[in-house]
């Protein structure tokens, strides 16, 4: 279960990474490159899944996503957040709404009532977090 786990938070970490890398010819091969490296992270989780079963797999994949959440969640919404400029928060409401779909986009059916409890509260706090931020950039 951690190979699953260090795997998927690896895909989680790749997935973010190329939202973020920007349009242009000199980060195409990057961007290629990543996208590959994401394909096959993809197959490997696919084929692990399968010899482990989908629930583990999906036990897998919901820790990994919410280790990944919190992580990003602390960096947003810490004490430093107080003196983001206004482009900083417009780039934090845009990494939360990726956030928010990926977390939503995760296979419920696989975890048991403890985890589809906290996928809720972690839906939550994204949007809790989301709300926060719209009401500060219209200030």
């Amino acid at each position: 279960q951690s190979v699953l786990e260090d795997l998927e938070t690896k895909k989680q970490r790749l997935e973010n990474l190329l939202q973020t890398i920007p349009a242009g010819a000199a980060t195409e091969e990057l961007r290629q490159r990543s996208e590959w490296d994401l394909s096959r992270l993809k197959d490997l989780l696919k084929r692990l899944g399968d010899s482990v079963g989908d629930k583990l797999a999906a036990l897998a994949a919901f820790n990994a996503a919410r280790k990944d959440a919190e992580d990003q969640l602390l960096a947003i919404t810490g004490p430093e957040s107080v003196q983001k400029t206004p482009d900083d928060l417009k780039k934090d409401e845009e990494s939360l709404a990726r956030l928010q779909q990926s977390i939503s986009q995760l296979d419920r059916d696989g975890l048991d009532d403890e985890q589809k409890g906290e996928h809720a509260q972690l839906l939550d706090r994204i949007n809790e977090s989301i709300a926060v931020i719209k009401v500060c950039l219209r200030i």
